[in-house]
């Protein structure tokens, strides 16, 4: 018997009293029991053990989440997925309302593509911890499964950015 499956028969021999274990009560309980085990095997899918012990298995770090996605959608692993650190680069220049004495300096990034300003706080418009760099050649649902496995195996405190490979 394995450690994760119910044998209700069995089970049900074993808590049935040593006074009450005739033959013809048994032989009932195991009829009884059949079509509970039916139902019981029939609520659990096939694979889920194998899921479950390949979820407790990977984590966040970079090169469990790459064998994850590569897993998931590549068979060729050559062009691959690829995480790598995100870094901030850019000119800041710091400015502040002369108008107002009260405000404090406000970094703002020179390039007007990365920046959304919103109630007088520059915002980048894309910011992360890291990057997932993907092969060209996924669809719109691929992309969206990347993100939702992306997001399942991450560190909650950690965003990704999402870019094609070159």
């Amino acid at each position: 018997m394995k450690v994760f499956s119910i044998d209700f028969s069995r089970l049900a021999v074993l808590l049935l009293p040593t006074m009450l274990r005739k033959q013809i009560i048994m032989s009932f309980l195991e009829v009884v029991m059949r079509e509970l085990q039916s139902i019981y095997d029939g609520t659990i899918p096939s694979g889920f053990r194998q899921r479950n012990l390949y979820r407790l298995n990977h984590n966040g770090q970079v090169f469990s989440l790459r064998k994850v996605l590569n897993d998931a959608f590549l068979r060729n692993r050559d062009n691959g997925f690829e995480i790598i650190d995100a870094e901030i680069t850019g000119d800041w220049l710091i400015t502040y309302d002369e108008s107002d004495y009260r405000s404090e300096l406000i970094p703002i990034l020179t390039d007007k593509d990365y920046l959304k300003i919103h109630d007088e706080m520059v915002i980048m418009k894309e910011s992360g911890n890291f990057i997932v760099l993907y092969p060209a050649d996924l669809t719109d649902d691929d992309k969206a499964r990347m993100r939702t496995i992306v997001n399942y195996y991450k560190l909650v405190s950690r965003t990704p950015i999402y870019r094609i490979k070159n």
